[in-house]
């Protein structure tokens, strides 16, 4: 499951919980809300569980989805660290 190609719609997944609902993660992440709800559902879908209860402007988790938000949590902000530094390095 958690193959390079899962791993973006994980990192949706955990900045939805982070920011509190779809529309504040998609203007951080620079990307639509339809994008990161299309992700989310589909890895719903691939995890044969439900994430997110969604309500209008809020959302609430799943007991799946909050161990899979715990599981996950410490793994993204360590790779946005990773990356973060990478680019401190690179000079052109």
């Amino acid at each position: 499951l958690f193959r390079s190609m899962y791993y973006k719609d994980v990192y949706f997944f955990v900045k939805v919980v982070d920011s509190g609902n779809v529309g504040a993660a998609s203007c951080k992440l620079g990307v639509s809300p339809s994008t990161i709800s299309r992700k989310i559902a589909a890895l719903e879908k691939k995890l044969k569980n439900q994430l997110i209860r969604r309500n209008n402007h809020s959302i609430s988790l799943t007991e799946y989805g909050q161990n899979l938000y715990r599981s996950f949590r410490e793994v993204s902000v360590e790779i946005e660290d990773f990356i973060g530094y990478m680019k401190s390095k690179c000079v052109a």
